[in-house]
């Protein structure tokens, strides 16, 4: 989406700004977001490119009917076509989340978690760390004494710490690099700090589709959307927060999916859920769409589908008209974000190049 590449690169343009001050030796924080912007302006001349050769081809296409298809003449290039009718299908898809009857569907299921994990750091007789390794679970040290000091009689040494590794992992850094507890095991002192994150992760993701019959006052044409671009509705977006935090199944409706695993997928820590994001979009049954694309015959019978050899389907809930006109106000934001961010890569570059 055009949109989303503009916020996307003003996004990384403002992170690259702050990072110019820890960035000295390397580049300049003018100069990566020069190259920054750049790259972004190239991806959005790319799908200015790609939106002008849709809109060339929606212009070339043919209004027509369900039982105009059956006299049109395929050469070598079959001809483009747009079919409006509703939607019927004899054996329909039940979507998983709202269980609604249909004959597309995408689902997400995602969660919002804290990620439990432990440092250990092995120390010398100074108090220096000279190793530094991550458990999942907590070390059942022999003998410890917590925070610092005590039967040891010394403290960890602050800047043995390597504290920069840390905060760039992770979202949160310790209050305080000396909180924790010691212990002494095999001849080593150990220095174990519990250290905890907040994250997120795709649980679920499917789409699924089936042919179906697209119906008009003429006739009915078959349509299979394998491969297409289809403009669904939203039939579910919830946030929910975690009942408990120990919870180990996520559902919705007929829905339900295990949590086990991916509470201890981490090879660092253990997950503990804050909350779960429902997504599903679909095409419902009786719904009126407008296919656009390529018309081919099997068994002597017109179909709609992708083209094996390339080209594009598109099934949008917009006539003809609306979608050339929403693809050409795509491609003008295309353009302005790609113009855009070439303005401002040259001028980052060139007051970084200055500097």
């Amino acid at each position: 989406c055009p949109r989303s590449l503009g916020k996307a690169w003003a996004r990384l343009f403002l992170i690259s700004m702050g990072a110019g001050s820890w960035g000295a030796g390397l580049m300049s924080g003018w100069v990566i977001a020069g190259l920054l912007a750049a790259g972004a302006a190239v991806a959005s001349f790319v799908e200015y490119v790609k939106l002008q050769q849709l809109i060339r081809q929606l212009q070339r296409t043919k209004v027509c009917k369900a039982r105009e298809l059956q006299a049109l003449a395929v050469g070598k290039s079959p001809p483009w076509v747009q079919v409006t009718g509703k939607i019927l299908c004899p054996q329909p898809l039940l979507a998983e989340l709202s269980q609604q009857r249909c004959v597309y569907y995408e689902t997400e299921v995602a969660w919002d978690y804290e990620e439990t994990r432990y440092c250990r750091r092995t120390l010398d007789d100074q108090g220096n760390v000279i190793r530094e390794e991550y458990l999942r679970d907590r070390p059942q040290p022999t003998e410890y004494s917590y925070g610092f000091g005590g039967s040891l009689g010394w403290q960890p040494r602050k800047e043995g710490v390597n504290v920069e590794k840390k905060q760039s992992r992770f979202d949160s850094s310790l209050n305080s690099p000396t909180t924790g507890y010691t212990y002494t095991e095999g001849g080593y002192t150990y220095w174990v700090v519990e250290e905890k994150k907040d994250g997120s992760e795709t649980l679920h993701k499917m789409t699924r589709s089936t042919p179906f019959y697209l119906k008009d006052e003429t006739g009915q044409v078959r349509v299979d959307v394998t491969g297409g671009e289809v403009e669904a509705v939203v039939s579910v977006n919830e946030e929910t927060m975690a009942p408990s935090a120990n919870v180990l199944t996520v559902s919705y409706g007929n829905f339900s999916l295990n949590l086990s695993n991916y509470a201890s997928s981490s090879g660092e820590g253990y997950r503990k859920p804050r909350g779960f994001t429902y997504k599903e979009s679909l095409l419902p049954v009786d719904t009126v769409v407008s296919v656009t694309g390529q018309v081919l015959f099997e068994g002597g019978k017109p179909v709609l589908r992708k083209p094996p050899s390339g080209g594009r389907l598109l099934v949008s809930l917009q006539s003809g008209n609306e979608l050339l006109e929403k693809k050409q106000q795509d491609a003008q934001v295309a353009l302005g974000t790609s113009i855009t961010g070439l303005i401002v890569g040259v001028v980052c570059l060139m007051v970084g190049l200055r500097r």
